[in-house]
């Protein structure tokens, strides 16, 4: 149980160490990394939501705004609606637990 418990606590300092340093370099590359959250709006539809952007997101984008919190739809224009939204279902295509308010 000793040696379970120090495996368990030097996971925990290793991951508090490396969070800042992945920070770093989220923040500061070249490419364009986003978290999305996905929840369902209803029985049949997924709702993508911005989680975190980085700022190679806006300078890409030239978006001005915060946009974490907000829908795909209200950030990217509406004429890649479909072709984004269907991708990002396919990608959840997959059985999961969903629950409806």
């Amino acid at each position: 149980m000793k040696r379970l418990f120090w495996w368990w606590r030097s996971r925990k300092n290793i991951a508090a160490r490396l969070v800042p340093q992945l920070i770093l370099i989220y923040e500061n590359v070249s490419d364009v990394i986003y978290y999305l959250t996905v929840s369902c709006s209803s029985f049949a539809s997924l709702e993508f939501r911005f989680l975190y952007v980085n700022a190679s997101f806006y300078r890409t984008t030239r978006i001005d705004y915060d946009v974490v919190g907000k829908k795909i739809e209200e950030v990217i224009p509406e004429s890649s609606h479909e072709l984004v939204l269907g991708n990002y279902r396919k990608a959840n295509q997959y059985p999961r637990n969903c629950e409806v308010d």
